[in-house]
């Protein structure tokens, strides 16, 4: 299977999750912890994708695999989360965190670690 998420876009969907984290929460106005928690979850998202070596990373410090090594723990961390108090015993913020957790999982899955560019493997060569 072709998986259909290159780095590239892997990353620009990093910064777009991370923002989705940071003003989601407000946006919904919920509780602060639920805020703090997802702040905190942004930041660390967007700071693992600057440094990453993808066209988007600002500052190529780790690897794609590393990157991906890391999306692990994200996703094995917002599983525990699904079972913290502030989110677990309120409705919304438990319904505005499995969205999150769906979009992590299926980012993750449909994400190939293994190439740097699929854009460029099907762009038209001029003849």
């Amino acid at each position: 299977m072709i998986k259909p998420i290159d780095a590239r876009l892997h990353g620009m969907l990093d910064y777009g999750f991370a923002a989705i984290n940071l003003v989601g929460p407000a946006l919904l106005k919920l509780p602060r912890q639920t805020k703090n928690i997802y702040a905190g979850l942004a930041g660390t998202v967007a700071g693992v994708n600057a440094v990453t070596d993808t066209p988007v990373g600002l500052k190529p410090l780790i690897s794609l695999k590393n990157h991906q090594k890391a999306d692990l723990s994200l996703l094995g961390t917002l599983a525990l989360l699904t079972l913290s108090k502030p989110i677990r015993e309120h409705r919304p913020s438990l319904y505005f965190h499995l969205g999150v957790l769906a979009a992590a999982v299926t980012q993750y899955v449909l994400t190939d670690f293994n190439r740097e560019n699929v854009i460029e493997e099907y762009a038209v060569q001029p003849s």
